[in-house]
């Protein structure tokens, strides 16, 4: 089996600096890593069709997950 993690921003992809919270590319990398370092992962793949707030979704953004 291979699965497949769309990364797309949101809450797991965000940081907090102090004064807002902001989409973070690098964030959901570094919870999948800490998440194999402690489970066995099978095969997988990623993909980030975008990088934004979910609550900012529109018909363009959620067609493209839908391609992905």
């Amino acid at each position: 089996m291979k699965l497949l993690l769309i990364f797309t921003g949101g809450t797991i992809g965000s940081t907090f600096d102090g004064a807002y919270i902001a989409t973070d590319s690098d964030k959901p990398y570094v919870l999948l890593d800490t998440y194999k370092k402690i489970h066995p992962m099978p095969d997988y793949d990623t993909d980030e069709p975008f990088t934004m707030l979910s609550e900012n979704a529109t018909g363009t953004e959620i067609s493209a997950l839908i391609r992905c």
